[in-house]
């Protein structure tokens, strides 16, 4: 009797201060939820997981010829606790160490891996059931890079020295079916436009069958020097070739003037023995005994002269 009355004052006491104490109200709810989370975890549940396929065993020689199927889907039996977790313990290993050519391999209880200390059962319905597997010869090849630019530089400035870029070449690895096809790589397309300053630049390659070829190098570092358009002007003498020995000659006039356009920095270097201007002798017309001028440069800059001819005179 007196032990009834002392279990009644105590449910009472506590229900009275949950009733009115949030705090209270939260610690007992949540004591609630990990029993409740505890016991659920040790039961037995059937569920499907997604895991990774893993292969091993593959020749030195050999490589895939197409990309691999990396992940499936399975049912499985367990203890609700052991299934919470488990990243990298459950997965399909996959030996090729006895196959050289293509062949089919089918995922079941043989391959299915369990590295974790759980009980955790194979019990089929297997996606993919199946994976077809393609195998070819390993092989390496040096092919140059080609930079896949359009480049338009601003009014009033130009490119002073070609885009330089490295690596100039890459080693591709993959299928020799794939890269016996394959001469060069390129990167992807970019544009650069109303460029004023210089260009410096990481550009990603474009690897053909990049699922199964794979590169040296995944990019490449791009640069260009970009300057002001200037112009410089000067004149020339004109020199005549063939002449007669003895024979003296008066032109008019007796230069040309000559304005080359380009880079400021190339302009800057540049001096009168980069131009040669001559007349051949043998070319002045014996009417109006004019001879056309022949100009010749090393610079690849644009230029121009003032005259076409110059008048002879003989003596």
């Amino acid at each position: 009797m007196i032990k009834n009355e002392i279990v009644q004052k105590v449910v009472s006491y506590i229900y009275e201060s949950v009733r009115f104490d949030i705090r209270s109200k939260s610690i007992f709810l949540l004591i609630s939820i990990v029993l409740w989370f505890s016991i659920t975890l040790e039961k037995d549940y059937e569920t499907t997981l997604t895991i990774p396929i893993r292969y091993s065993g593959l020749s030195k020689s050999k490589t895939f010829k197409e990309p691999t199927v990396d992940s499936a889907t399975l049912k499985v039996r367990g203890r609700g606790r052991t299934l919470f977790s488990n990243e990298g313990e459950l997965f399909f290993q996959i030996d090729l160490s006895n196959f050289d050519d293509s062949t089919r391999v089918y995922l079941n209880p043989e391959n299915f891996v369990n590295f974790s200390d759980r009980d955790i059962t194979f019990i089929g319905s297997v996606d993919p059931v199946f994976i077809d597997i393609k195998l070819d010869s390993l092989k390496l090849k040096r092919v140059k890079v080609v930079p896949n630019i359009k480049l338009e530089t601003d009014i009033g400035y130009t490119v002073s020295k070609k885009g330089d870029f490295y690596p100039k070449e890459v080693i591709l690895k993959g299928p020799a079916t794939i890269i016996n096809n394959i001469d060069n790589i390129s990167t992807y397309p970019v544009e650069f436009n109303n460029i004023v300053s210089d260009i410096d630049a990481t550009l990603k390659l474009n690897i053909p069958h990049s699922d199964v070829v794979k590169s040296s190098s995944s990019k490449i570092n791009y640069n260009s020097s970009i300057v002001r358009i200037g112009s410089y002007t000067f004149k020339h003498l004109v020199d005549v070739v063939n002449k007669p020995k003895g024979k003296l000659l008066s032109l008019e006039p007796i230069s040309v003037e000559l304005k080359v356009v380009g880079a400021v920095d190339k302009l800057h270097q540049l001096s009168e023995d980069n131009f040669n201007v001559t007349i051949d002798y043998n070319m002045i017309d014996k009417s109006s005994k004019k001879a056309p001028i022949n100009i010749t440069t090393d610079t690849e800059l644009e230029w121009s002269s003032n005259i076409k001819k110059v008048k002879v005179t003989e003596f």
